[in-house]
């Protein structure tokens, strides 16, 4: 998946600037437009799956009509359920670990508490 992403133009740094980024943000991947994915060495397959979603919410124009990536918290938020739903939605077809997806369960919990649905 990775290198299909990678053959349509897409660039998904694994380098050492992008792990010590990751490893700072506490993060398992991130999306910095269509075509920009920072991942670790090693992600996980919801990690993977979940960068793609938001590749494609910046692709759609989701990302802008929400939001800038970086500006309202709740708009964020509404991108990480959307993307959450997806993946509980569709783990079997992905592939998803049961693990991977009760950790995705209980982060849909939390976005929508610290959204207030």
């Amino acid at each position: 998946m990775i290198e299909g992403f990678k053959r349509t133009g897409g660039v998904v740094d694994q380098g050492e600037g992008p792990q010590a980024y990751l490893q700072l943000r506490g993060a398992e991947g991130l999306t910095l437009d269509a075509k920009t994915i920072l991942l670790p060495q090693s992600p996980t397959t919801s990690a993977v799956f979940e960068e793609f979603i938001h590749s494609a919410q910046h692709r759609t124009g989701l990302v802008n009509s929400y939001t800038d990536l970086y500006g309202n918290a709740g708009a964020n938020l509404r991108l990480e359920i959307q993307a959450a739903e997806k993946l509980i939605t569709n783990r079997k077809a992905y592939g998803i670990p049961n693990s991977e997806t009760q950790q995705t369960i209980q982060r849909l919990r939390d976005y929508r508490q610290q959204l207030g649905s």
